[in-house]
């Protein structure tokens, strides 16, 4: 199963490549969970992790559209992989958000 059997589009980002990881902790707002099904939620995150894996990291921000329900998400790295090898950013700043637009 996919994004897009569940009406999800992934707009293409800004860079297609980045040494964003989206490794850390994962975070859902609550408007996000209330809204969209675990399914839908674990899909988007399972085709962000797949994306990392095929280009050996990504850009910080992707956009998720469903047009049906008039929903944009953004999904959203915070540190670099770089940035937490070199120590440059603690290991607690290493988490990703799920979030709508208009919670951003």
């Amino acid at each position: 199963m996919d994004i897009t059997d569940v009406g999800w589009e992934h707009k293409p980002p800004e860079y297609e490549t980045g040494d964003y990881w989206f490794d850390g902790k994962f975070f859902v707002t609550q408007g996000v969970q209330d809204a969209l099904s675990k399914e839908e939620i674990l899909l988007i995150y399972a085709h962000i992790i797949n994306l990392v894996q095929q280009k050996e990291g990504l850009d910080y921000l992707h956009v998720f559209l469903q047009k049906e329900k008039e929903y944009k998400l953004f999904f959203i790295d915070q540190v670099t992989r770089e940035s937490l090898q070199s120590g440059e950013q603690p290991s607690e700043h290493n988490y990703s958000t799920l979030m709508f637009d208009h919670e951003y």
